[in-house]
């Protein structure tokens, strides 16, 4: 991009640029990644698409990964290293419950330490349930996770998987980031 691909208005009247650079700010995302029983039939396009996410980010951006099932882990801290990112991403395996909701509570509490711009890309069916699915799957609420979202100001990006999806959590979870749900 350009200054001549660019055309800048105050109150209808076009203005001049006077400057123009490219900023890219380093970056810290947390790939959160359910492990869940309903993934089982996802796990290869779950597993795929975070590899080839992790290849792709700027070797100055930071990337971590937490995994869910019954409860959140901390697969790999923040880092610029892709090879402990793709090592940690190959741990992958499904089964149990979803705690969605306290994987992304401890993964913006990860990212309130972070310096710079934050985001979450999160691949799930965004429901939130124990492994009966009979109940919530995690202690936190909803509420919680957006309540944080506001505090942190992280961006979600919401990747919906798996033969139930709940669009409309994920759309949720994006819109209050003013981030995006596929």
């Amino acid at each position: 991009v350009t200054p001549d691909d660019l055309s800048v208005f105050e109150d209808g009247v076009e203005q001049k640029i006077e400057g123009f650079e490219e900023a890219l700010t380093p970056i810290s995302v947390m790939l959160v990644l359910d492990e869940s029983g309903s993934m089982r039939k996802d796990a290869g396009a779950v597993a795929d698409a975070a590899r080839t996410f992790a290849k792709q980010m700027p070797g100055k951006d930071r990337v971590g990964v937490m995994m869910f099932a019954d409860k959140p882990v901390l697969v790999q801290d923040l880092s610029t290293i892709r090879e402990f990112v793709l090592r940690a991403i190959d741990k992958y395996q499904t089964g149990g419950g979803t705690a969605l909701y306290d994987a992304l509570t401890d993964s913006l509490e990860k990212l309130k330490k972070a310096t710079g711009r934050t985001a979450i890309v999160v691949m799930t069916d965004g429901r939130d349930e124990d492994n009966p699915g009979k109940g919530p799957g995690s202690v936190h609420t909803l509420d919680d996770v957006l309540t944080t979202l506001k505090e942190t100001g992280t961006t979600v990006y919401a990747i919906g998987l798996g033969p139930n999806v709940d669009r409309a959590t994920l759309e949720q979870l994006a819109t209050a980031s003013s981030g995006d749900a596929y």
